[in-house]
């Protein structure tokens, strides 16, 4: 990952929620948005931590990156995510990142299995049926945890 926008896109992607065809909402048009959510916060808004944001067809998406620093996890990151948009409940959890692999995994992972964490009903493409966690994410996690 070489900037935190690429960190950020690339937990969108292995999470799920957000379809292929969402455009990222720039900062230049986050200021304009008929959405008072996204004009507060996306780009130059008040929010004290990173933030990513999606739209498509009038829908959108919204991630807060807080990155936690945790003495018990080696080799890794630990990012506390809340998501909201514009139809349904917002959700929050705690992932692990693993920079030299570009591996998101749910905190709770070893307990709960590799997909924990991921969008349980996802929004598949509105044009391909694809799903954005199939777009090049490769997932491997030996059953004595460590990462491939």
């Amino acid at each position: 990952m070489h900037s935190i926008d690429e960190l950020m896109a690339s937990f969108v992607v292995w999470h799920g929620e957000v379809p292929v065809e969402a455009t990222p909402i720039a900062d230049w048009v986050a200021r304009a948005h008929a959405s008072p959510w996204i004009r507060r916060n996306i780009g130059k808004g008040i929010v004290q931590s990173y933030v990513a944001g999606y739209a498509l067809h009038g829908k959108w998406w919204t991630f807060f990156f807080d990155r936690e620093l945790r003495a018990d996890v080696v080799a890794t990151q630990s990012w506390r995510v809340e998501a909201y948009n514009n139809h349904g409940p917002s959700w929050s959890g705690t992932f692990l990142y693993w920079p030299n692999e570009s591996r998101w995994r749910h905190s709770q992972y070893l307990a709960r299995g590799d997909n924990f964490g991921r969008h349980v009903l996802p929004e598949q493409s509105q044009t391909t049926g694809a799903h954005p966690a199939d777009a090049g994410v490769e997932l491997n996690i030996a059953a004595d945890g460590t990462c491939s």
